[in-house]
């Protein structure tokens, strides 16, 4: 335990190394996502950040996750519309599903991106609340030059989803990984059955600390589409579009050019 003494010197050590020096040039956060539109680039996820998908159950969620991994494994533009802006190692970590789903949407992610380079996904279903934190953690601090991370199943990192406290933990843990490792993480949370919120005090607490939120719905007419709506975003929106699946591949609706390189 640290001294009183001690422990003053620590934390006024990190009050001045907090203290925002007005002269001093600090770079914006580099982009990892963007959206085009036209010939419009919207950036939607940047570096140091993370952001939520929700969406209730079977509005096909986590297929959106396989697409969004496809697409930054791959590190080229896809469908003229998804852009990543950063080439780097991909990491999924799933907590919901069993190890054949997983490895299901691990065999789809490598399908879309075209190549399995720099991709890494582990299953966490078994393992209990306080281990699958501390396995996420070594990971991310294990793994060199990691980029973009998808957590499918924030939900299942706290015990009660209505506690106040296990919520603030790890909306403060997403911002430390985030912060300390220059990544994004996209997290999947769940939406009441009864409106558009994301479940529990996790849900709320995730969603304000959140860069970008993005809800998933299914089409209420056309049931093979899920529509891609941005709810909140620090910049500008990107117009709402659909995804179907195809032969287990998420798919955009438009399609009209081949995937291309990125201009950089």
């Amino acid at each position: 335990m640290l001294h009183y003494m001690e422990l003053n010197d620590k934390i006024a050590k990190e009050v001045e190394a907090s203290r925002i020096d007005p002269n001093e040039e600090i770079k914006e956060d580099a982009i990892c996502f963007e959206i085009i539109e036209g010939t419009q680039y919207i950036p939607v996820l940047t570096l140091g950040n993370f952001s939520a998908v929700t969406g209730k159950k079977s509005s096909r969620k986590s297929f959106f996750g396989v697409l969004m991994l496809g697409v930054m494994v791959s590190g080229k533009i896809m469908f003229n519309k998804l852009c990543p802006r950063i080439r780097k190692k991909v990491i999924l970590f799933d907590t919901e599903q069993g190890k054949t789903r997983v490895q299901r949407s691990v065999q789809r992610v490598i399908k879309i991106a075209g190549n399995s380079k720099n991709f890494a996904a582990y299953n966490l279903r078994p393992f209990l609340v306080e281990d699958r934190i501390k396995m996420i953690e070594f990971a991310l601090y294990n793994t060199e030059d990691v980029g973009f991370v998808l957590l499918d199943g924030i939900r299942d990192l706290v015990t009660d989803i209505n506690s106040p406290d296990q919520a603030t933990t790890i909306s403060n843990l997403l911002m430390k990984w985030t912060e300390e490792r220059n990544i994004h993480i996209m997290v999947i949370i769940h939406q009441n059955k009864a409106d558009m919120n994301a479940r529990g005090h996790i849900g709320t607490e995730i969603i304000n600390k959140s860069e970008t939120v993005i809800s998933i719905t299914k089409d209420s007419t056309e049931k093979y589409k899920s529509l891609i709506t941005p709810e909140f975003t620090r910049g500008l929106d990107f117009e709402p579009f659909f995804y179907y699946i195809e032969d287990g591949i998420p798919l955009l609706i438009e399609n009209e050019d081949e995937d291309k390189d990125i201009p950089f």
